[in-house]
């Protein structure tokens, strides 16, 4: 089950998508913020599987938002819903998996969740098949701690986004079998 917050200014717009999301079993709404600052400080504790983020919003913007939360220690995927075509480019760019316009056809909700959820599970199955059961784990030089999303070179760690975190270690793991654990930071 994935795990979801949505973050929109209009009240009608978080209901409409709660609505939408309510029919899929693979999603379940843990929050929902109609100020974006608030959303911000809640993230942490709830720890998303998914975020739904409206782009126009007065306090905070979607792209500056998804600015802010681009070095949680965990990961979480950002879907934009938003009525502007314009700010897609932008929105992939603080990497976002995927931009919905509204107003929101349901069955391009389900495909962009069935599409995150494979993603999760492959992810996850080949974490497992490495006996990834640690937090961290040492690939050619690389310690590279799964629950947080975050790799090290020593005591410096890098900055990689969610996508980069996972295309970074599973392209590691792939050519890598001698995985060894190390204790966590």
């Amino acid at each position: 089950m994935l795990k979801a917050i949505i973050v929109d200014d209009e009240i009608l717009a978080i209901n409409l998508l709660e609505a939408t999301l309510h029919d899929n079993s693979a999603v379940t709404i843990i929050g929902k913020f109609l100020n974006p600052l608030e959303a911000i400080a809640n993230i942490p504790t709830l720890k998303p599987d998914i975020l739904f983020l409206d782009i126009d919003m007065a306090e905070l913007n979607g792209i500056e938002f998804a600015s802010k939360i681009a070095d949680f220690p965990f990961l979480m995927d950002i879907v934009f819903v938003t009525a502007y075509e314009h700010y897609a480019i932008e929105a992939f760019n603080v990497q976002a998996v995927d931009y919905i316009l509204k107003p929101i056809e349901k069955e391009r909700l389900m495909k962009t969740i069935k599409r995150i959820s494979l993603r999760r599970k492959q992810f996850h199955e080949k974490a497992d098949a490495h006996h990834i059961d640690e937090d961290a784990r040492i690939i050619e030089g690389f310690q590279f701690h799964v629950h947080s999303g975050r790799v090290y070179i020593g005591n410096k760690a890098l900055a990689l986004s969610t996508k980069e975190f996972q295309i970074f270690f599973l392209s590691s793991t792939t050519t890598r079998s001698n995985l060894s654990p190390i204790s966590t930071v």
